[in-house]
Order: C-alpha cells, then sequence, then structure tokens
C-alpha cells in the first residue's frame, strides 16, 4: 500500500484559498497553495448606481470590488452562489439572494424576481468577463450593463509548488475560475512546461472553466456537478476513491 501523499493545487487568490485549503485537509489532501492571480481594483468610486435595481455578482471578487466601490448596502444584490452571496451578507449588503449554480442560473433568477420596467441591472465584473451574462438578461427585456470593477493579474507559481508539478508531486488542481485555468496554463506555456499536467487530474468548477483549462493535456478534466465548492470537492473525493480501490483490492487478497 503506497503512503505517498495526495497532493492538490490550489489556484484560488490567497483571500479565498484558505477554506478550500482546510476542506482538502480533512479528506486527506495536501493542499499546495498556488494563486495564479492577484486581483486589482479599477474603478474609482463612488460607482454610479442611480436608477439601478439591483446589483449582480459572478464572483466573491465581484463583492470585494463593489463593496470599495460604493457605500450603498441597501440596492438589492443577486449573487451567482451560496459562498459569494454569504461574503455579501458579511460585508453588510442587506437584500441579498443566491442563484445557487452558475450565470445562466443567475439570468434565471434575476428574471423571476425582477422587473425589467424598475431599473436596469449592474453586473460587479472583471475585466475578463465579458459580456455574456447582460446580453442573456437583454435578451430577456432587461437593461443591463457591466461595471469593470477588478481584474485578475497573473503572477509567478511560489517555488514549492513549482518544484512539486515539475517533479511530478501533484496529482490535482483544482480551478474555480476561468481565469485561474487561463492564467495557470499561460504560466506553463510560457515555460514549456505543459508536459506538468500529463499525469494530472484538473477539477473545474463548471463548463466555462472546463473549456479553459482544455488548452492543457491533462490525463483527465472533471466538472463538478454544480458550480459550487462542495460539489467540486465531491467530485475530487470521488477520484480519492478510485485511487483507494487498488489498495484495498490488495488488502482483500492479502498483498498488503
Amino acid at each position: 500500500m503506497t503512503n505517498r501523499p495526495v497532493r492538490a493545487l490550489v489556484t484560488r487568490p490567497a483571500e479565498d484559498a484558505a477554506e478550500t485549503a482546510a476542506r482538502l485537509r480533512a479528506m486527506g489532501v495536501e493542499p499546495v497553495l498556488a494563486p495564479v492571480t492577484r486581483i486589482e481594483t479599477m474603478a474609482d468610486p463612488p460607482l454610479d448606481l442611480c436608477g439601478a435595481q439591483a446589483a449582480l455578482v459572478t464572483s466573491r471578487n465581484g463583492v470585494r470590488a463593489l463593496v470599495g466601490a460604493t457605500a450603498r448596502r441597501d440596492i438589492p444584490l443577486l449573487a451567482v452562489g451560496d459562498s459569494t452571496a454569504a461574503l455579501a451578507r458579511e460585508a453588510g449588503f442587506r437584500s441579498v439572494v443566491s442563484a445557487g449554480g452558475a450565470s445562466d442560473d443567475l439570468v434565471g433568477l434575476a428574471a423571476s424576481m425582477l422587473d425589467p420596467a424598475s431599473g436596469r441591472l449592474v453586473h460587479a465584473a472583471g475585466e475578463a468577463a465579458g459580456d455574456g451574462l447582460c446580453r442573456a438578461l437583454a435578451a430577456r427585456g432587461f437593461e443591463a450593463v457591466p461595471a469593470v470593477l477588478y481584474r485578475a493579474v497573473p503572477v509567478p507559481l511560489p517555488v514549492r509548488a513549482r518544484g512539486l508539478l515539475a517533479e511530478g508531486g501533484v496529482g490535482f488542481a483544482l480551478f474555480l475560475s476561468a481565469g485561474a485555468a487561463r492564467a495557470f496554463a499561460g504560466l506553463l506555456r510560457a515555460e514549456g512546461a505543459e508536459r506538468w499536467c500529463r499525469p494530472m487530474i484538473a477539477f473545474c468548477l463548471s463548463q466555462q472553466v472546463a473549456a479553459a483549462a482544455a488548452a492543457l493535456p491533462w490525463h483527465a478534466i472533471r466538472r463538478a456537478a454544480r458550480a459550487d465548492l462542495p460539489s467540486l470537492l465531491a467530485a475530487v473525493e470521488g477520484a480519492l476513491d478510485e485511487t483507494r480501490q487498488p489498495d484495498r483490492m490488495k488488502v482483500r487478497h492479502g498483498r498488503a
């Protein structure tokens, strides 16, 4: 039975990595912290929310940027998922509803709760977010505008993470955003080190994230059943169970 540790690369920004790392440790997985981006705010406050009936946030970074861009906490806020919604409540927003999923779920939530005639919607967006959310809302009759409040800037891999990747010492990589997957791919391409991914499994929060991760030659790419951290970690747990099966068979047949 092998005692080699199972390691997982955690690519989230530093301010969000601690929870993921703690939950991986509880599963018996050694987290390797490797934030591949840092978040920079872009907008000068105050953000103009005059005439807006609600703000939309599609990430925890969007919440943090919105907090810095406006002092208003009375505007209704629709969040893409539960973790983002929880952070918004902690930040003092008084009316917060979670879509519990991905961007499509957020569009559906807005359409079910809001009236296009009651004012525009403001998406607290990152520089690389694109206008897909606003276009989807426009198709439902809403005036939806992106407010680009932050950017994700690639940063070099930490020395320890780079060394473990180079020696094949990391089995899994977790990506919770397409931006992180693109940044990681860019870092490896710059070094000609795409081969580091060949023995690894990439775990991705959504189809969009998986599409970005597919730029690298992973052993496999697995997608969370739902676009939230518990579902992503459940996918990791499933892979762990698969790796344990050979050892269980050896024990059963007296070959441990």
